[in-house]
């Protein structure tokens, strides 16, 4: 004779499947953890290609970091009967160097400006006067080193250490501070450029 069924044992917890709340449940858990590594993701990939603008902004801008540091340390020293010519401001500095006028050609001694203004970096330059052998000077030439720049500073050393804004001495600085920024939201980051005169040239 069978037993009645409110006889029959009930299964144990488990022994029986997921109720609807608990699948439910555990769906909109498993939701959430895909959109927060979804945003990670994301983030991870923004800052990646942040860096990587930056990186490449940073490499576009070092020839001319490398540049300014040349034509710097090649200043013309001068003698003691002709002392060198050099005229810096918080925004310029105007010296004789010797500069690469042409690829091809050796460096000649020149007269050059370097210059901001208008958001740009310009190089400005002519021959010097005792570098030209025949005729009048030629025009001055000028080129945009940099553009889209929000600002601009030049600063001198001193030997006893002492950072000035100008520069009007009859001898050439110890060091020369060059300062550039970018507007905020631009990815090129320059970082600060020092450049030391050698104030003497090697023996030829």
């Amino acid at each position: 004779m069978p037993r009645p069924r409110s006889q029959f044992r009930r299964g144990t917890a488990g022994e029986r499947g997921f109720t609807l709340l608990e699948l439910l449940v555990v769906i909109v858990v498993f939701g959430l953890v895909l959109a927060m590594l979804s945003q990670g993701m994301h983030a991870g990939m923004r800052a990646m290609l942040a860096q990587t603008h930056i990186r490449d902004g940073v490499a576009d801008l070092e020839p001319v970091a490398r540049s300014l540091r040349n034509m710097i340390a090649d200043m013309d020293p001068g003698t003691y009967t002709d002392p060198p010519f050099v005229m810096g401001t918080g925004t310029s500095l105007a010296f004789v160097t010797d500069l690469p006028l042409t690829p091809d050609a050796p460096p000649r001694r020149a007269r050059v400006t370097l210059l901001f203004a208008g958001r740009r970096l310009i190089l400005r330059w002519t021959v010097a006067p005792h570098a030209q052998l025949f005729g009048p000077p030629p025009p001055a030439r000028e080129t945009v080193l940099v553009e889209g720049l929000e600002g601009g500073k030049f600063s001198y050393a001193t030997d006893d250490a002492k950072w000035l804004t100008e520069w009007n001495r009859q001898a050439l600085p110890r060091l020369v501070r060059m300062r550039f920024v970018f507007p905020k939201g631009d990815g090129r980051r320059w970082p600060t450029i020092l450049a030391a005169p050698l104030r003497e040239r090697p023996e030829e």
